[in-house]
């Protein structure tokens, strides 16, 4: 049984630490082209046992409160359809990371500014954090359109700072507060 605090309840989907039964949704959803073209650390194609090293992974950055690890459910259907994190937690600054990916059936619905809202909500709110990141790829539309709709502010490019598929790529940092939730 999940612990309470882990997870975290919206109105058309709930957040919730993955595990093992989620293998196959993972693989399904994030074993797309489109889908991985966003991402700097999926492999496509995705390797058979990919989702079960992933799950091992997410469970174990879970108990050294390291990274944050949650499967995007779709509450109609009760299936995963994404990932989102706080990652690379530095408990010292109180710093994080996010990340996601979404299962391309789902894009342009709102279920990732939906999941965004809630794990920056659980961050600040039950982690004590006061800064959360994003580091996007640069074109990566779709995703800076979230980070701005969740308020998070485009604080600069990083020349040249990705390594992908044989090419370089700029990322676009942007950064969320507690303040910047404040309302105007």
């Amino acid at each position: 049984m999940e612990d309470k605090r882990t997870v975290l309840d919206g109105d058309r989907i709930y957040l919730r630490p993955i595990r093992e039964s989620d293998a196959d949704d993972i693989t399904q959803n994030v074993n797309d082209p489109e889908v991985v073209r966003w991402t700097l650390l999926i492999p496509y194609p995705y390797p058979d046992d990919g989702a079960i090293q992933f799950i091992r992974m997410a469970e174990k950055s879970m108990l050294e409160r390291s990274s944050y690890i949650f499967g995007i459910i779709l509450r109609k259907s009760d299936s995963l359809i994404g990932v989102i994190s706080l990652d690379k937690v530095e408990w010292t600054h109180r710093v994080s990371k996010v990340g996601y990916w979404l299962g391309q059936d789902h894009w342009g619905l709102g279920y990732m500014a939906e999941a965004t809202a809630l794990i920056v909500r659980f961050g600040f709110e039950q982690l004590g954090l006061f800064r959360i990141e994003a580091v996007i790829l640069e074109d990566n539309v779709r995703s800076a359109k979230v980070l701005t709709k969740c308020r998070f502010r485009k604080e600069g490019t990083e020349r040249s700072r990705y390594y992908k598929d044989g090419r370089r790529f700029n990322g676009t940092l942007y950064s969320l507060l507690p303040s910047d939730l404040d309302p105007a």
